[in-house]
């Protein structure tokens, strides 16, 4: 009798230990993707305010050696912890299919959307010129730019096809975020910018900046995106980013490269990437991105209303 007990327990805790170690590396893949994904946010937002200085909206000129003092260590270091996750990641998902790392996967994203925030700039034709070549649509989140030669490029964005969506008249964060009413100001005067430029087209898209989980917020976003449902607009975020906010550490290969890992983790992917004159590298990235896509037999397209809302948890 003793023995069959021994045999039972001993049964119930071997098959324990199985069903541990298939679950276990499941848990750590989703909490490392999470982690991740919050550490790309971070440098998403240090470094966005740099790119968008150096191009003229934000601070003034001075203070960009500055800012890149201040935020380059910690860039840095969370670029190298993401890299040494997504390593582990890579590791935790062949331990979970009890197979060696390959490059086969077994799904795919059936759309792509390629988005482009902070435009108009010196590198939109560039973008635009790419697009077409490849055949593909992208969907730009624009800002208020003053520079006459930039704006012909919200109604050319119109007219080929693209989606145009707003993002922000000013980019001035602080501003932005100082209020609830200081958030609505800021939707409207881009709304009414972008519908002046192109002769009546009111955006239907919009992007927080900083994305709807951005640490510079003090405000309640989910108010923001009620408010912003009232207006007509629906707020896109992003599940892959391509990390060209990092200026001007990112090159070719690491925009190529971020803008397509974990891809398979996703239907539809919505990819971040940036349209400002120091993204040189982005543009040079952008046709190997295509075509990584293309290859998987994606669909990349523009974002409407059949598309899957990517939006980050509140």
């Amino acid at each position: 009798m003793n023995r069959t007990k021994r045999v039972k327990t001993l049964k119930k805790l071997i098959v324990g230990t199985v069903i541990a170690l298939i679950i276990l590396p499941t848990i750590l893949c989703v909490i490392l993707f999470v982690y991740s994904r919050r550490l790309q946010q971070q440098i998403y937002i240090l470094t966005d305010r740099v790119a968008v200085a150096e191009e003229g909206r934000d601070d003034p000129a001075e203070q960009y050696e500055t800012m890149q003092d201040t935020y380059r260590q910690e860039i840095d270091e969370l670029t190298s912890k993401i890299s040494d996750l997504e390593n582990e990641l890579t590791s935790l998902r062949d331990l979970e299919k009890n197979e060696p790392a390959s490059e086969t996967k077994t799904s795919w994203p059936k759309k792509v959307y390629l988005t482009f925030d902070d435009g108009p700039s010196g590198h939109t034709q560039d973008i635009l010129d790419i697009l077409d070549s490849y055949g593909v649509k992208g969907n730009f989140f624009v800002c208020a730019t003053q520079n006459e030669d930039y704006q012909k490029f919200y109604r050319k964005i119109l007219d080929e096809g693209h989606m145009l969506g707003i993002h922000s008249y000013t980019h001035v964060y602080e501003d932005i975020y100082a209020s609830e009413e200081a958030f609505r100001e800021d939707v409207l005067a881009i709304r009414s910018f972008v519908n002046e430029q192109t002769g009546g087209y009111n955006a239907t898209y919009y992007r927080f900046p900083g994305g709807s989980t951005n640490l510079h917020a003090r405000i309640s976003i989910q108010s923001c995106a009620e408010w912003l449902t009232e207006q007509g607009l629906v707020y896109y975020d992003w599940n892959i980013s391509s990390q060209d906010a990092v200026n001007p550490m990112q090159s070719k290969e690491s925009i190529v490269r971020n803008a397509t890992f974990g891809c398979e983790n996703y239907e539809e992917v919505v990819v971040l990437m940036h349209d400002l004159g120091n993204k040189d590298t982005t543009v040079e990235a952008l046709p190997e991105i295509i075509e990584y896509y293309q290859n998987l037999g994606a669909v990349i397209s523009v974002i409407d209303e059949n598309s899957m809302r990517v939006q980050h948890d509140q």
